[in-house]
């Protein structure tokens, strides 16, 4: 499974289906930090900072490395 190309595919859904699309994401791929990063930042983006910090940590902590470990 291409994660690039889901994540991609997630970003072209209107905002009412972003969290429940990442979430679909997070919960098949829980050990991807990139996945984990990309949920994090959909609730981010909904005003949900306080659900995205701890995403953010997990992310960080599995690994997540580049422009995404910088951005994290």
């Amino acid at each position: 499974m291409d994660i690039e190309k889901l994540i991609e595919e997630g970003y072209k859904k209107p905002d009412e289906e972003l969290e429940d699309y990442f979430k679909k994401l997070y919960q098949e791929f829980s050990d991807n930090p990139r996945v984990i990063y990309e949920y994090a930042n959909v609730l981010d983006y909904l005003g949900k900072e306080k659900e995205a910090i701890p995403l953010y940590r997990e992310a960080l902590r599995k690994g997540i490395t580049g422009k995404y470990r910088d951005m994290c």
